[in-house]
């Protein structure tokens, strides 16, 4: 999870959707947040260059 926090990434998520952002945080409960503000509790973490 460190080695996410400040990056740009993709989530694969349930259902064959994804999502695109770059992650700046960890909330209590363990769900990633986005800088546009959302939070993610499932998906797989792909690290863009």
């Amino acid at each position: 999870v460190c080695a996410t926090i400040g990056n740009e990434i993709r989530i694969d998520l349930p259902g064959g959707t994804h999502k695109n952002g770059k992650a700046i945080g960890i909330t209590p409960a363990g769900e990633l947040i986005l800088e546009d503000g959302s939070r993610v509790t499932v998906g797989d973490i792909v690290h863009l260059r």
